[in-house]
């Protein structure tokens, strides 16, 4: 052995020499096989290893909650990697002599080291998520110069204007295979939205078509009752009914997508119109939230959530602060806090009972059938709005007094005349709804008479639940209809075929003043009667073809109802408060490939009192309803500080900047044999064509797919989601042919090639070393044989 050998041989000094050590490289590799392989699958817990339950994701544990992409973004597997790396390349150097012999052994080491750099590089820096847009977004500009916008969505509407000259729109059709009739362009297919539009003076249908701003026309009522409506050229000899009114379709373009695994919350300062609607006042202002719980629940209190019967609850309180990042934060220098989080919970209203409180009855009932079917429904006041069974076959009402319960039964009108000095009440028994041929009713001592066309209990409306008749009134010289509410200052007089909402709006006529007074009782089959006593409750059975009925009622004894259906009042109380808590689904019952969609977290605004929010998951921060893409989620919370400023808060995911603008040019489907049909089954593939606009006005069109993935400035969009036709509305209540949006996945793939040029080093170094080395060492050893030949002789 020569000097410089036995000096290069020479050990690294103190610990430094397992750097050295081809058994602690071998310990490495083994290390990081492991850690890779609880990343990706877990720990087994079973010996039936081909089941997914047989492992548990130990990254998912309390202590960790990390997702695949953080467990190998994390400092342990960083570590692993240099280390592996470092003890590879001390060990090669050191006693792999760099000859023509072991250069493919250098080639295999220094491309694993290449790869792992790459592999270091590709987490290091992934990022990763996707943006919904939409076909188009119409922009709306009103004659008196208000502008706003909404995308062009089946359902999707929107209201501008002030209280006396409000315009409202409504995507009534979308049609995305229109087939353009006129002109140079027929034959041509375009896609085209019907928005109804209700104005302050009139109401029509306004048809625009993307890409072809010339056809856009308005579609109106007609007098032919075969084909009632008509396009307004025909009718009006122009093609639109308001030219000073603009609609316009433009494209959606979006300069932002959404991180998958990272959230933040979103603030914005929001007001009340002259409508009451909210108006915001900032745009949404990003906190990032770092290290927030995915996969187990942080709670905080038991009071807090509503569980399942039987579901144990762990108390485990979350105290994480969100700072603001941002000087237009509404919030600036408070930090939210971050008392609780759920990984899979509904809001949820439920009735609570009080002691001593006002009147507001609750009962939890059981429906039974002779088969032993049996369905039960919790049951409160129609005005509550929170049972669980239709109103009109099983409701619950409190009674302040003893009444004669069959004429409490009875709607009834409240009539004054007070220049003759009538004050009546009469019941409603027969509508002219019913017998057209009903006669107007004289009031004694007057020129009036009336007769009831129809009446409604129970109506939702605005958010309020009211009860109205609408009355047709004569005063000898002209009849008119009067909607007549349970709240008389909403009344109103119109025409006979008119609504408060068009045009024939009549001045209320002082000379008589009518107020609808509701049945006490007697709004469904079945009504529970609690009250006047705390402790009493009747039945009142109501079926057809019977008389009525009125019963005490015991809890826990079943009522016969007939035919066998008996009905139990498991439990009641005459007075309860609503909550509104997160309903903790049970794991079994949870979709494991709804990730945390439903998740929630509990906000406290710190101050004098705390403003507590509960804040659930929504997938994208949309800006509005009129912005929200059909099928997502758009409920952010309002919370109202001290001061008096109103604050929306959403939980979403976090942003990232896009490098162009992109938005939606249209779409190609490649389809099975036989053509698209219009069901998601004949689809083979979806194309959606992408247009990218940057800074500098510099565009490119670009056609995406699930398997063709293309690059915009560092990054890669390709097909993640697409909108299929929904003829049942299921997704938004709204039938929907579909094509209206696409869902680009984004992700970046820094170090592949980096990755790659490492695989084809080590390839080609496995190549050189089981096939060019062999070579190498034949003519070596034959050269030897034949030196030794030639001194031998």
């Amino acid at each position: 052995m020569t000097s410089a050998s036995k000096q290069r041989r020479k050990g690294l000094p103190g610990p430094l020499h397992l750097l050295e050590n081809v058994w602690f490289g071998i310990f490495l590799l083994t290390l990081l096989f492991v850690y890779c392989s609880i990343g990706s699958a877990g720990i087994p817990v079973s010996l039936a290893f081909w089941e997914p339950t047989a492992w548990y994701p130990l990254r998912e544990h309390q202590l960790l909650e990390m997702t695949e992409y953080e467990w190998f973004n994390w400092w342990p597997f960083y570590t692993l990697v240099g280390l592996t790396c470092l003890n590879m390349a001390v060990v090669t150097t050191r006693w792999i002599p760099l000859t023509a012999v072991n250069a493919g052994v250098w080639m295999v080491h220094g491309g694993i080291i290449i790869m792992c750099l790459g592999c270091v590089i590709y987490f290091g820096t992934k990022v990763e998520g996707d943006v919904a847009v939409a076909r188009g977004r119409l922009m709306i500009e009103t004659p008196d110069g208000q502008t706003t916008s909404l995308l062009a969505m089946p359902g999707a509407s929107a209201t501008v204007g002030s209280s006396d000259k409000v315009w409202s729109f409504r995507v009534a059709s979308i049609d995305p295979e229109w087939s353009l009739l006129s002109g140079e362009d027929a034959g041509k297919q375009a896609y085209a939205v019907t928005v109804s539009v209700e104005g302050p003076e009139q109401s029509f249908m306004r048809q625009v078509i993307a890409g072809y701003p010339e056809y856009t026309e308005d579609i109106i009522p007609s007098e032919n009752h075969q084909q009632p409506m008509s396009r307004a050229k025909n009718v009006l000899g122009e093609p639109l009914v308001n030219k000073d009114l603009s609609l316009t379709m433009v494209p959606d373009r979006r300069d932002t997508f959404y991180l998958q695994a990272h959230s933040s919350i979103y603030l914005r300062e929001v007001s009340f119109d002259d409508l009451g609607r909210t108006v915001p006042k900032t745009p949404w202002i990003e906190r990032p939230i770092g290290g927030m719980p995915r996969f187990h629940d942080r709670i905080g209190a038991a009071e807090r959530v509503w569980t399942a019967a039987g579901e144990a609850i762990e108390i485990n309180p979350l105290d994480m602060r969100v700072t603001p990042v941002n000087t237009k934060d509404p919030l600036a220098g408070t930090d939210v806090v971050l008392s609780d989080y759920l990984r899979y919970a509904l809001l949820q209203p439920r009735a609570v009972p009080i002691s001593n409180g006002p009147p507001s009855p609750w009962a939890l009932v059981t429906l039974s059938t002779p088969d032993g079917r049996s369905q039960t429904h919790e049951v409160m006041p129609i005005d509550v709005g929170q049972s669980t069974a239709p109103a009109d076959q099983l409701s619950i009402t409190w009674v302040d007094k003893d009444l004669d319960l069959e004429p409490a039964a009875v709607p009834r009108l409240h009539i004054r005349v007070p220049e003759s000095d009538v004050d009546i009440t009469v019941p409603i028994t027969v509508v002219s709804a019913v017998d057209p041929d009903l006669e107007m009713t004289p009031i004694e001592g007057t020129p009036f008479s009336w007769r009831v066309q129809r009446f409604d209990d129970g109506l939702f409306i605005a958010d309020h639940t009211v009860s109205m008749a609408r009355v047709e009134i004569n005063d000898g010289k002209s009849t008119w209809m009067r909607w007549v509410f349970d709240d008389p200052s909403m009344n109103a007089d119109m025409a006979l075929e008119g609504s408060p909402s068009h045009e024939g709006n009549r001045i209320l006529d002082e000379r008589l003043t009518v107020a609808y007074l509701p049945p006490v009782i007697g709004r469904s089959t079945l009504e529970l009667i609690a009250g006047p006593a705390r402790d009493r409750i009747r039945i009142r059975v109501s079926l057809p073809g019977q008389a009525p009925r009125v019963e005490d009622v015991v809890v826990g004894t079943p009522v016969d109802l007939a035919r066998g259906i008996t009905m139990t009042v498991n439990d009641w109380s005459p007075s309860v408060r609503v909550e509104t808590r997160p309903t903790v689904v049970p794991k079994r019952q949870r979709d494991l490939a709804a990730a945390n969609q439903f998740s929630m977290v509990r906000a406290v605004v710190p101050g004098q009192v705390d403003q507590v929010a509960w804040l659930p998951m929504h997938h994208y921060p949309f800006e509005s309803r009129a912005d929200t893409v059909l099928g997502f989620k758009y409920s952010p919370t309002t919370i109202q500080l001290p001061d008096g400023r109103l604050i929306e808060m959403m939980l979403s995911r976090s942003s990232h900047p896009l490098p162009a603008d992109v938005s939606l040019d249209g779409f190609r489907i490649a389809t099975h044999v036989g053509g698209f049909t219009g069901s998601v089954s004949s689809v083979l593939n979806w194309h959606s064509q992408v247009r990218f606009e940057d800074s500098d006005g510099d565009v490119e069109i670009v056609e995406v797919s699930v398997n063709d993935p293309k690059p915009k400035d560092g990054l890669w969009f390709f097909q993640s989601q697409w909108d299929p036709p929904d003829p049942s509305g299921s997704r938004g209540g709204v039938p929907s042919a579909g094509r209206n949006f696409t869902v680009l996945g984004v992700g970046n793939r820094n170090g592949v090639w980096t990755m790659l040029a490492g695989c084809v080093l080590s390839v080609v170094g496995m190549i050189y070393a089981f096939y060019i080395k062999p070579m190498i060492k034949r003519r070596a050893t034959l050269a030897v044989y034949q030196a030794a030949g030639e001194v031998t002789s």
